[in-house]
């Protein structure tokens, strides 16, 4: 009985190991070919933060101190189309929510608009003025929405309740079916996720990947719909497993 089960066991075992493989995530970072960087209004709107630690959000209205994060994936090794995607921001400072708040994530629809984190202004970035042509407003928490080209199309939020603590290393996560539809209809190999948040709350501070190295820096994990040969590797596996249940059940 042992020198038929031995086999029967690596057989499903190496199948699930093949299909587990072929189906692995990919992780990319703003240091895989990529950039991020934050952009700021009014006084600073000619400055340019890519070489800072901090990635800065702040919905201060009109007002130099509001911040909004930009953030590019070099999507040139992706090759196939995602069951699941998400994106993630470490903390790198310590900080405490003084109202509910929405940090939001958006996707720019021209993927051919180019930027270079070293030398991303709020003047120069792709659809950072979320009114364009009136001089007098800014919505911190918004970027220029929309279905065009030189727009930004708003994926989703993650809600966070007032006096939630952020401790350095602390992590955030965006998963979302419309990231994961955005990316799989995406036809440029430049992905550039905006992020935003809603309150004029404390400061949040997350780590540039840029200036802190790949353990902190923001990440985009993709995880793949399994190939057609996978798919028959998981049925197989089921099948084999439910044979050998039903042979052992039946023999007791």
């Amino acid at each position: 009985m042992s020198t038929q089960k031995t086999p029967l066991l690596a057989i499903i075992t190496g199948l699930v190991v093949c299909a587990a493989a072929s189906a692995q995530v990919t992780t990319l970072t703003t240091l895989d070919n990529g950039q991020d960087a934050r952009v700021q209004p009014v006084e600073n709107a000619d400055t340019n933060y890519g070489g800072a630690v901090s990635l800065v959000l702040k919905d201060a209205g009109l007002n130099k101190s509001t911040s909004k994060v930009y953030l590019g994936f070099d999507l040139s090794t992706w090759n196939s189309t995602a069951a699941s995607a998400s994106v993630t921001l470490t903390a790198n400072a310590s900080f405490t929510l003084s109202a509910d708040t929405n940090i939001r994530f958006w996707g720019l629809n021209n993927g051919s608009a180019s930027w270079s984190e070293d030398t991303i202004t709020y003047n120069n970035a792709p659809a950072a003025d979320s009114d364009p042509g009136n001089g007098s407003i800014d919505d911190g928490a918004s970027f220029y929405q929309g279905t065009e080209a030189n727009q930004m199309t708003l994926l989703g939020s993650i809600n966070f309740a007032s006096s939630t603590v952020f401790t350095t290393g602390d992590t955030i996560t965006f998963s979302d079916a419309s990231l994961t539809d955005f990316i799989n209809n995406f036809s440029s190999e430049n992905l550039t996720i905006g992020v935003t948040i809603d309150k004029n709350t404390y400061t949040q501070f997350y780590s540039s990947g840029t200036a802190t190295g790949a353990s902190v820096a923001p990440t985009l994990a993709l995880t793949p719909i399994p190939e057609p040969a996978t798919a028959g590797s998981i049925i197989g596996v089921l099948a084999l497993t439910l044979s050998v249940l039903r042979r052992r059940n039946f023999r007791s």
